[in-house]
Formats: C-alpha cells, sequence, structure tokens
C-alpha cells in the first residue's frame, strides 16, 4: 500500500465534498493521510478557523492514527536526513527561477519541505495545488536521483475518489461549484486537467 498526503489546501477543498471523513480513507492502492504538522497548521491558523470553520468539528473527530504514517524512530531519522538535504537545494532551485522569470520570491515552508521529506522516505503521491512545491518535485524526479515521488492536484483527487466509488459525478460537480464559490485559488490550467480526467467541461458560476 502507497500513501497519498494531502497538504493543507488540498484536504480543506475535498472536504467542500460530502465525503465524511476524507483523511484515512482508502483510495483504490492509497491511504490517504496528512501530517499532523499539516493538521496543527490548520488548527492554529486564525485565518483558516474563521474560512473553514465548519471543519473543525470534522478534524476533531478524527485521530491521527486513523490519518497519520505511522514512523520509527528510523523513519524519522531518514525524514530528518532528507529534509536537511532537501529544502536548501529545493530553495536554492526557486531562487534561482524566480529570478529568472522576474517574479516574487517563492521558498518551501518548513511544513512543505517536511511534506516533500516524507514522501521521499516512503516513496509517495503528493496532493498539493501549490506551484513551487510541484516545480520542485518534477525537477527532482528528472534529475535522475531516483526518488520515487509523484505530484498529484486536487483535481486528480477527485478524479480519484469518483473513480473509486467514493463520490459520484454529480458530488464532483458541486465540489468544484462549491470551489469558485468560496474563491478558491486552483492551480493554472485546472480546467484543461478536469477536461482530460472528465471529458466534460469544468462548472462555472454562470
Amino acid at each position: 500500500m502507497r500513501f497519498l498526503i494531502v497538504d493543507t489546501n488540498c484536504f480543506l477543498r475535498i472536504y467542500h465534498s460530502p465525503l465524511r471523513p476524507f483523511l484515512g480513507v482508502q483510495v483504490g492502492d492509497y491511504k490517504v493521510v496528512t501530517l499532523q504538522s499539516l493538521i496543527d497548521e490548520f488548527l492554529h491558523s486564525e485565518r483558516l478557523m474563521t474560512d473553514y470553520a465548519w471543519l473543525q468539528q470534522d478534524i476533531a473527530k478524527e485521530t491521527a492514527e486513523a490519518f497519520s504514517i505511522a514512523t520509527s524512530k528510523e523513519d524519522e531519522d531518514d525524514i530528518f536526513a532528507e529534509l536537511n538535504q532537501l529544502r536548501p537545494w529545493a530553495n536554492k532551485l526557486l531562487e534561482n527561477f524566480c529570478q529568472k522569470a522576474g517574479i516574487g520570491l517563492r521558498q518551501l515552508s518548513r511544513r512543505d519541505a517536511l511534506l516533500l521529506a516524507t514522501a521521499a522516505v516512503f516513496e509517495s503521491v503528493i496532493a498539493s495545488d501549490e506551484w513551487p512545491l510541484k516545480f520542485v518535485v518534477d525537477e527532482l524526479i528528472g534529475g535522475g536521483d531516483d526518488y520515487q515521488i509523484e505530484i498529484v492536484t486536487s483535481i486528480h483527487v477527485l478524479h480519484m475518489l469518483e473513480t473509486n466509488g467514493h463520490i459520484s459525478s454529480d458530488e464532483r460537480r458541486s465540489t468544484v461549484r462549491s470551489w469558485l464559490l468560496w474563491d478558491e485559488k486552483l492551480p493554472r490550467g485546472w480546467r484543461d486537467t478536469y477536461l482530460e480526467l472528465f471529458k466534460e467541461q469544468a462548472p462555472r458560476l454562470q
């Protein structure tokens, strides 16, 4: 079994769907998990707690054992080693890219870097709509260093959930409409991804 490790934005978006619970469910060959540090990020963010006040009770009902990866001392040492190696490399990579592109500097937060390091150790799939993390993962797996990591978006996660019978096509459409209504910042080109996966145009509010 492999892990699908979702970041904060991704699991918040999936919780727009009627699927309860989401974290900890089995989706095909994957178990959906997140990091306790990302749950803590949600619980300690005044903005997120205000914007997603309806979600607090759902999260509180779930135990860490249901949605976390059980790690041994050896696993934790490996994750720490990957974190110390990958974060400086990733941030230098992003710095060079942003300078050449003439855009504001973006870096991986410690939480994002920890997510990346955990995925590297457990050879997992990351679910994230953050372009800096996708950029880093794409460079990492294309660099010939034998990292077994994949990265997908929230749209791909919806597709996995529907394909495996966790949500219906109508529930998928209503979930995407909810994202639009709440002005979720979806990744660039998400409508093309939606069309490719679901063979239909993405919903619109008008």
